[in-house]
């Protein structure tokens, strides 16, 4: 999910699709689109919803998508190819419970400002 239309490549129109937000607002999404992580990742299906603060990422479309596995410890959260066992990506807990993608093998998920 984004709330920044620059953060998608190839929109399409899609059925409204209700979306809870974390103050009770509910909005509705009728845009969806992917997203280019790196050379070699992309993200399909990303929801665009008006006003949405952050970017989100399903943990699980991302394992199905690439084939991974996600690994939580502690304040980090590494992605590594499910086959090779390869680093794919390394995460930071922030403050406030986010994570942030900080490997060089992935480019910085555009910023939503």
């Amino acid at each position: 999910m984004t709330g920044n239309l620059y953060n998608l490549e190839q929109k399409t129109i899609v059925p409204p699709i209700p979306v809870n937000l974390p103050d009770g607002a509910t909005v509705v999404a009728t845009l969806e689109g992917s997203t280019t992580l790196s050379p070699n990742i992309s993200l399909d299906r990303i929801l665009y919803v008006p006003n949405f603060s952050c970017n989100l990422i399903s943990v699980a479309q991302l394992i199905r998508e690439l084939n991974c596995v996600v690994i939580f410890d502690g304040d980090l959260c590494v992605i590594q190819d499910r086959i090779s066992k390869s680093l794919i990506g390394v995460g930071r807990l922030r403050e406030g419970g986010s994570t942030t993608l900080t490997s060089s093998h992935l480019q910085e998920f555009k910023s939503t400002e």
